[in-house]
């Protein structure tokens, strides 16, 4: 069958990143060929292919308090420089982790490095 032959060519070109959603879409849109999502799966099963996992969802636990914030979720500041509010999120990569922190001054929403520093 063609699609047996495509679609692992198509995976391979990818490296191993398409998922049925992507291989699907390059088979129908970059090659014109007419196949249903569905077939491209089942296809994609078959051949024992599989794409990088999905990122994980946090899954929150009922019945469990979170800690409550030091600003008790009042974020309106008169001035500038009056908080600082920060968060951190952590990404997979190839070979370890990414991290990326945004800090930013609530007063203007604008990065520490963008807000210029008052005497």
């Amino acid at each position: 069958m063609w699609s047996t032959g495509l679609i692992p060519e198509v995976h391979t070109a990818a490296r191993g990143t398409f998922g049925s959603r992507r291989v699907h879409a390059e088979l129908t849109g970059g090659m014109d060929i007419v196949a249903s999502e569905n077939l491209v799966a089942v296809l994609l099963s078959l051949a024992g292919i599989v794409s990088f996992p999905s990122p994980t969802k946090v899954k929150k636990l009922k019945g469990v308090a979170t800690a409550d914030g030091l600003v008790h979720r009042k974020f309106h500041r008169l001035a500038p420089h009056q908080l600082w509010v920060t968060d951190i999120t952590e990404h997979p990569a190839t070979e370890s982790k990414i991290y990326c922190c945004a800090v930013l001054d609530a007063f203007s929403r604008f990065d520490r490095w963008t807000v210029p520093r008052q005497p």
